[in-house]
């Protein structure tokens, strides 16, 4: 973590990031490898002045990359956040028929409904067991509330054209 990692005229403080990676490297930190832009955060992104800057990064220790030797780290694009997502994947270890529950994508506009974040949580507390288990709960639980809230807006849809 240095301060010309950043595409922007202002520089951070030097001091700063030194400590910092110091406080990492004292914690025995190492930063997790990824896929994807370099940077995980822009502004004014249609403008010519914008500012590109990787802000969320991913550390580990040493065990845990052991433990956890198949994974990979994704940074996607983004669309409504000027943060992008990052994707953590241990998969690698999963067998073949389980694989398919890490191709869940969550899609930006659902953010938009008001009735999101409550139904994410109620998933996610209602289901018992491992943190595998909760979020393929709470992913086949946002298809099918998806799917019942497109099902509603096409029937308003054809009820307004007759």
């Amino acid at each position: 973590m240095y301060f010309y990692k950043k595409k922007e005229e202002r520089l951070r403080d030097e001091q700063f990031m030194k400590a910092l990676q110091s406080a990492l490297d004292d914690c025995d930190f190492l930063e997790v490898g990824y896929e994807g832009q370099w940077f995980t955060w822009e502004r004014e992104r249609l403008s010519h002045n914008n500012t590109r800057e990787r802000l969320d990064r991913r550390v580990s220790t040493p065990g845990w990359k052991d433990l956890f030797s198949n994974y990979s780290l994704k940074h996607c694009g983004h669309s409504v956040s000027d943060h992008c997502p990052l994707l953590l994947s241990i998969c690698g270890w999963m067998g073949r028929q389980e694989h398919k529950y890490c191709n869940f994508k969550f899609e930006a506009t659902w953010i938009l409904e008001e009735l999101c974040k409550d139904k994410v949580h109620r998933l996610w507390v209602n289901t018992e067991g491992s943190i595998r288990d909760r979020l393929q709960s709470v992913g086949r639980g946002l298809m099918r509330w998806a799917r019942e809230i497109w099902k509603s807006l096409r029937m308003n849809t054809e009820w307004l054209k007759l």
